[in-house]
């Protein structure tokens, strides 16, 4: 899942940085690699997300509303935290070494 969410925040940020800067795509694909501690720390949050996205699928039951909709809440938000880290990533030049 973590992968997935690296794939997620990687596309992301690919059709993102175009805006950020006056580069093209292919000058901003390394960037993808540049940005390798905050895309798995989005991953992260992109894998907790989805599984309480999916949790929420399986809590449809009348008697366990509140958890459903506390999972569905808590899974958007971390998704959501998933892709303000691409955004950021997008707009956020590194320092040179």
């Amino acid at each position: 899942m973590v992968i997935a969410g690296y794939a997620f925040i990687a596309a992301i940020y690919l059709g993102v940085s175009p805006l950020g800067e006056n580069t093209t795509l292919t000058e901003a694909f390394p960037g993808v690699f540049d940005h390798f501690k905050s895309f798995i720390v989005g991953g992260l949050f992109y894998a907790v997300g989805q599984f309480f996205l999916g949790q929420q699928r399986i809590l449809l039951s009348g008697d366990q509303a509140i958890a459903s909709a506390l999972s569905l809440v808590i899974g958007g938000a971390l998704t959501l935290v998933a892709v303000l880290v691409a955004v950021s990533a997008a707009f956020t030049r590194l320092k040179s070494k």
